[in-house]
């Protein structure tokens, strides 16, 4: 979302769930300015390494299921990305398909097979022998939020930090909604105070007296 067309300043009011508040200044040279949220979802470092072999004289497909460990958080979305398989002789783990062949096998960039903490697959013997699949997925999931601050795309500012993130904006010297403007000697020379917290306050010191 674009901020502070034909303004002087802009300054991004944030904090993420720590609660501590940081500030963000924008000069008029890259202004309008844009900001978004992001969340972060990247490799947690966990992998699941799948081996299953399977005996007997038909020609058959099996299925088989594979789960997310236990270090994956349960309350958080996941999703499952296939590193490396090979399957003897065919198959499909997730959305992917190998399509047809004998010993076939997936390589290259990781690629997303589904978003749940449980995939399922099969493998396909085209023989009348044992067949066998080895698979490595890697499980990902949300473990942070971005605050990106742009302008004309080329990007001025980001922050990474634990969810939540909020974040207000202020054009020149004003306060966002919801706080009031207060004098300060330091640095920008003013403070923006919380309406709801104030005058809860005062009505305490008012109760005092």
């Amino acid at each position: 979302m674009s901020y502070c067309a034909d303004k002087d300043k802009a300054t991004v009011i944030y904090h993420f769930k720590d609660k501590s508040e940081k500030r963000y200044v924008i000069e008029q040279e890259n202004l309008p300015v844009e900001i978004r949220k992001e969340n972060i979802k990247r490799s947690s470092g966990v992998t699941t390494s799948f081996t299953q072999d399977y005996d007997g004289e038909e020609i058959t497909t099996h299925d088989f299921t594979i789960e997310a460990p236990s270090d994956v958080p349960s309350d958080v979305e996941v999703e499952a990305y296939l590193i490396s398989g090979t399957w003897d002789d065919h198959g499909s783990i997730g959305s992917y398909s190998t399509g047809y062949g004998i010993v076939t096998t997936f390589e290259g960039e990781p690629r997303l097979i589904g978003t749940s903490r449980s995939i399922n697959g099969t493998v396909t013997n085209e023989q009348p022998i044992h067949c066998n699949v080895q698979l490595q997925i890697d499980w990902r999931y949300e473990d942070g939020c971005k605050l990106v601050v742009s302008h004309k795309g080329n990007i001025l500012y980001e922050e990474e930090g634990e969810c939540p993130l909020e974040f207000n904006v202020v054009c020149d010297d004003d306060c966002p909604p919801g706080y009031l403007k207060c004098k300060s000697d330091k640095y920008p020379g003013y403070c923006c105070l919380p309406c709801k917290e104030t005058a809860f306050k005062i009505q305490n010191l008012g109760a005092k007296i």
